[in-house]
């Protein structure tokens, strides 16, 4: 391991220990707090955003003008080369 990714393991451990709230995206995450330090009951499971029921349904081929012969995909995250979208 290299002394900067070290150091910087370290200060965040330092930072996670002292904090009121950690808010986890998904029990993974949370998983990975825990072994770095913070105590269960300061990590808040928070839902991701595909997981809110508040969004609206709507027709997407027909608000965008798409067949029914073409393939959609719903893809939620961020778009960067590592994802593969372009696979």
């Amino acid at each position: 391991m290299k002394m900067k990714n070290f150091l910087i393991g370290l200060a965040a451990k330092s930072v996670y220990r002292k904090a009121d709230v950690i808010f986890s995206p998904g029990t993974k995450s949370a998983e990975y707090f825990k072994k770095n330090g913070v105590e269960g009951n300061k990590i808040c499971l928070i839902p991701d955003s595909s997981e809110i029921p508040l969004c609206k349904e709507e027709d997407i081929r027909k608000k965008y003008g798409i067949s029914q012969e073409v393939t959609l995909f719903l893809y939620f995250g961020r778009i960067i080369k590592q994802k593969g979208l372009d696979v």
